[in-house]
């Protein structure tokens, strides 16, 4: 339910498409207050497989996009240092290195 409030869950899709997925929520959780302990584990199951049908795609699209908009980055390298200090460490070394080998 908190999933289906996330900002890129509703850039993504209409208001009723929203509202269709929380009344399946709502109607399950009605189900389960009803059928209470007496469901048996099959029977809940398959109630929340149809749902999960539902709503998993929808959630994991959202977060696709989501991913897809940030920027790529690699480990330890990305966002540590800027590309002008990146060549100064470069040339910094290849100095180091010249003068050892004098």
């Amino acid at each position: 339910r908190e999933e289906l409030a996330a900002p890129e869950l509703i850039e993504l899709h209409s208001e009723e498409r929203l509202v269709e997925l929380r009344a399946k929520l709502d109607e399950l959780q009605l189900w389960l207050q009803e059928q209470g302990d007496g469901t048996s584990t099959q029977a809940y199951l398959a109630k929340l497989k149809a749902v999960q049908r539902e709503i998993d795609p929808v959630v994991r699209e959202a977060n696709e996009e989501e991913n897809r908009q940030q920027p790529l980055e690699r480990e330890g390298t990305a966002g540590s240092m800027s590309a002008k200090e990146r060549a100064a460490r470069i040339a910094q070394k290849n100095e180091a290195r010249a003068q050892r080998r004098e």
